[in-house]
């Protein structure tokens, strides 16, 4: 019997083959693979729902892995000016997770109209701190990686949800 339950959830599993053409369809491919082929859930997801869900986990981590990086370098900004742009960019990070986790609601409703507007709110918000650090500094921002990849895994979500059947 325990065999049978294993045997049914490898073919059940969402084929690597579709990972593989849906990455190919975002701007960076070698990325969506690196994120999504690796994931070790990936394998046990019989739908192209739950992949959603799963790309939807690494876009938080890495705005809350930004949250803990703004705190490491808070005390690099020590003029009125610096320390204000730090604490948007923190507030910012803080509503990206609420967007985030909104996000994933929506997905588990199926309304993935929202789950557009609210990961590109996340995307957005991450990307509003980048443009305050750049405008009002020379140095090169410290954040830059990990809106980056907020961006790269927004661009994931649209693929997805695209192949849902929303109109992005």
């Amino acid at each position: 019997m325990l065999l049978l339950l294993f045997v049914n959830s490898v073919t059940n599993a969402f084929p690597t083959k579709d990972i593989e053409n849906l990455c190919n369809e975002t701007p960076d491919a070698a990325f969506c693979k690196a994120q999504l082929l690796n994931d070790p859930r990936i394998p046990t997801v019989p739908l192209l729902s739950d992949v959603l869900i799963i790309v939807i986990s690494p876009s938080r981590k890495k705005v809350q892995d930004g949250m803990i990086h703004i705190d490491s370098i808070r005390g690099n900004y020590n003029d009125q000016s610096g320390i204000e742009q730090i604490d948007n960019c923190n507030f910012n990070y803080h509503r990206a997770v609420e967007r985030f986790n909104e996000a994933k609601d929506f997905t588990l409703k199926k309304t993935y109209t929202a789950v557009i507007v609210f990961a590109g709110d996340a995307k957005d918000n991450v990307n509003q701190c980048e443009s305050e650090l750049v405008k009002n500094r020379v140095q090169i921002p410290p954040l830059t990686l990990h809106n980056t990849n907020v961006s790269k895994l927004y661009e994931i979500i649209l693929v997805i949800t695209k192949k849902l059947g929303m109109r992005v």
